[in-house]
């Protein structure tokens, strides 16, 4: 997972209490869990934010359409275009996606509820960036989960802009890890191991750019 932060607007008033800056939380599939999610809802009010790419295509709240299908009833807000890294056998290239979101409640997993006694549905967005004049099975579909507010076009994009640095986050780990070895180190302190954590975050952003 990877942390976003911006900072919180300045109070017009000396009276208002200063707003807490805004942290996310960004995952890939793996973070699309429960647990999770009713977690990061319990801190919204706190600033706290998760945005993960939905794996699971989860029941609603009072209606009979899943998730994924109530995302694709509703309207294209809008398109976005990216510059995608290569992978797996594709080229680089730049794609144009299709924008969707959605306001939707998520249902407590029927296995929480029974054995765990789970009881909090999970208010949510979700926002779909499906890839335009794609080859049937190789355009990209991104539908991402987020417990942040969703209600415009350009909420939406800036999640999905959130989302797209995953990609060069993971880059300047894999950098720290087989370049940099951070694994082989052998430090007996904290006090020792953060230098060499701040020279290895350095040197690893010497090497991305």
């Amino acid at each position: 997972r990877q942390w976003f932060e911006s900072p919180a607007p300045v109070s017009a008033s000396d009276t208002k209490p200063a707003q807490p800056p805004l942290i996310v939380s960004v995952g890939d599939r793996e973070a699309d869990i429960y647990e999770l999610l009713a977690e990061a809802q319990q801190h919204r009010e706190q600033g706290l934010g998760l945005l993960v790419r939905s794996q699971h295509n989860r029941s609603l709240e009072g209606e009979e359409a899943q998730m994924w299908r109530h995302l694709e009833q509703s309207k294209q807000a809008g398109s976005l275009t990216l510059q995608l890294p290569r992978s797996q056998g594709q080229k680089a290239r730049a794609a144009t996606l299709s924008v969707r979101f959605a306001a939707v409640t998520i249902a407590v997993p029927v296995n929480k509820a029974k054995y765990m006694k789970k009881d909090t549905p999970v208010e949510a967005c979700v926002v779909e960036l499906r890839e335009q004049d794609a080859p049937e099975g190789k355009g990209i579909c991104w539908r991402l989960l987020s417990t942040l507010k969703v209600d415009t076009l350009e909420a939406a994009l800036e999640l999905a802009r959130w989302y797209a640095k995953r990609w060069q986050i993971e880059e300047l780990h894999r950098i720290r890890k087989t370049g940099c070895r951070v694994e082989a180190r052998q430090m007996r302190s904290l006090e020792r191991l953060k230098p060499m954590m701040a020279l290895d975050m350095l040197v690893a952003c010497r090497i991305m750019g």
